[in-house]
């Protein structure tokens, strides 16, 4: 083993510092070239130039799709591009992520870029959906040997076109009446008072229900008896035939049909209520039908002592139980009050029923329906056949006149009042067909050229009265109106007409 004197270990620590100062400065010179030397602006331009160059120069990076702000519907499309590409680009957009060939391929191209252009592209006027967008060479797309990486040349998250929602207009609905009010007057008929708006073009609605209007819903389930155009204050309801208790609501309606169905309790509507009594004993009793002939039926009925104006007969093909049966039940006619008998013919086969109501002296009508009283429950068989559909007649004129032979004072003995019934063939069979079976358009259609080509006044009459019974089943209450008010149907059918143009109108909004 050497040995170390005291003078070499001296030498041999002095080439170890000597070593160790001569590292440090070489590492730390090294140090500083590379880390904090400045670079300058085209170093760094060719150290980026070297990162992109990690793809093929057909292939773009950074991709990026946004929304561009206040633009309804457009995108902006950025990206990079290798400086020495030479092909052009194609920026296509696709409703899913295009991550396929297949699905790159098939993206709609929405512009091209030549090497070296704008990396910039606006995609406009798109619909309110989710886009994706992809950008590839040219040259690859021809060859279909395309290359995909996510978000470096397609976006794999999707820019979302927002469905522009329109803010509803505020509607403004229009001052209300105040101070209503409801009376009776004349016995069985409501005058309505209020205090109305001093401005023009005010359209007043009076409402009638048989419980307080407190709601929209039931404003609109009520009767609408007036709509009133004119500057007024009141309105007389005339067309109340039933006992009950009523209650009344006004609303206005501006010239823009704003109407305020959300009222205020004795101010826009009644919370008390109006009763109207029919008076007592004003249906007829003990009706009863026989059959006379093959196609005859006579009526017999015990009739009412006073205030009576006339009876009104009415037929229909099922038994006449409610108003809603009355209301499709045929007015067959009327007699005088001194007369308690009606003879119906009846040509055409099937099962009928009849009802007798009462007018009044002051011209209302009870329509109260009393089983075994005032309509029959048993049906009148005639010709045979008991399930026919009931055949219309001509309405009996109410200015005929009822008298007994001097020399016969029994029912026997009377002249009978015959309703001019009539064959209607054709019509008949469009009524059996169409309107008794509920196939209301095709009634309308049938009975519009029925009507145009019928040489007889009464069956155009009778066609134009079913045309508008149609429209108000049919729900077109203002469609019927222009039949109903014709002048010859309120000339052969005056109640029928009048009955259903009171109903439409009612109806009418």
């Amino acid at each position: 083993m050497p040995v170390f004197t005291k003078k070499s270990r001296m030498i041999l620590c002095a080439m170890l510092a000597t070593v160790i100062l001569c590292g440090g400065r070489a590492h730390s010179r090294f140090l500083l070239d590379e880390d904090t030397t400045p670079k300058t602006t085209a170093e760094v331009k060719e150290a980026e130039k070297k990162q992109r160059r990690e793809f093929p120069s057909y292939v773009v990076t950074s991709i990026k799709a946004t929304l561009i702000p206040d633009i309804k519907g457009a995108v902006r499309i950025t990206w990079e591009a290798d400086p020495d590409a030479t092909e052009k680009f194609i920026i296509g957009r696709s409703r899913e992520v295009p991550d396929t060939r297949d699905k790159a391929l098939a993206a709609i191209t929405i512009g091209k870029v030549a090497p070296g252009a704008d990396t910039t592209v606006i995609d406009s006027n798109l619909q309110p959906g989710e886009y994706y967008y992809v950008i590839l060479s040219e040259d690859r797309v021809v060859s279909r040997t395309v290359d995909l990486y996510p978000d470096v040349n397609f976006t794999s998250q999707p820019v979302i076109v927002e469905k522009e929602i329109t803010p509803a207009p505020l509607r403004l609905t229009p001052e209300q009446v105040t101070l209503i009010h409801a009376q009776v007057v004349n016995k069985n008929q409501v005058m309505v008072t209020w205090r109305g708006l001093d401005k023009p073009d005010t359209i007043y609605t009076v409402y009638r229900g048989t419980e307080p209007l407190t709601n929209p819903e039931k404003v609109r389930n009520a009767d609408r008896i007036a709509v009133i155009t004119e500057k007024r204050e009141s309105w007389i309801d005339r067309t109340v035939t039933r006992t009950a208790t009523y209650f009344f609501a006004v609303t206005t309606r501006d010239i823009a049909g704003n109407e305020d169905l959300q009222l205020v309790p004795d101010q826009s509507f009644t919370t008390g209520g109006v009763y109207i009594g029919f008076k007592a004993q004003v249906t007829v009793a003990n009706l009863r039908a026989v059959l006379q002939e093959a196609n005859r039926v006579r009526l017999t009925w015990d009739g009412i002592s006073s205030a009576v104006s006339e009876y009104l007969v009415y037929r229909f093909d099922r038994p006449i139980v409610d108003s809603q049966r009355l209301a499709l039940a045929t007015l067959l006619g009327s007699v005088k009050s001194d007369v308690n008998f009606y003879a119906d013919e009846v040509l055409q086969p099937g099962s009928y029923y009849y009802a007798v109501l009462v007018r009044l002296e002051d011209g209302t009508i009870d329509n109260t329906l009393r089983e075994g009283g005032n309509y029959t429950i048993n049906p009148m068989g005639v010709g045979g056949r008991g399930t026919a559909r009931t055949d219309e007649t001509r309405t009996q004129p109410l200015d005929t006149r009822i008298e007994e032979k001097k020399t016969a004072p029994s029912d026997e003995g009377r002249k009978v009042p015959v309703s001019p019934a009539r064959r209607t063939g054709t019509l008949d069979e469009i009524l059996r067909q169409g309107f008794f079976k509920g196939e209301y358009r095709y009634t309308v259609k049938r009975l519009k050229q029925y009507a145009a080509e019928s040489p007889d006044p009464y069956e155009a009459a009778k066609a134009r009265l079913f045309i508008g019974r149609s429209y108000i089943e049919l729900g077109e209450y203002e469609r019927s109106l222009k039949y109903l008010v014709r002048p010859d149907v309120a000339r052969f059918f005056p109640e029928e007409a009048r009955f259903w143009r009171e109903f439409a109108l009612s109806r009418v909004k």
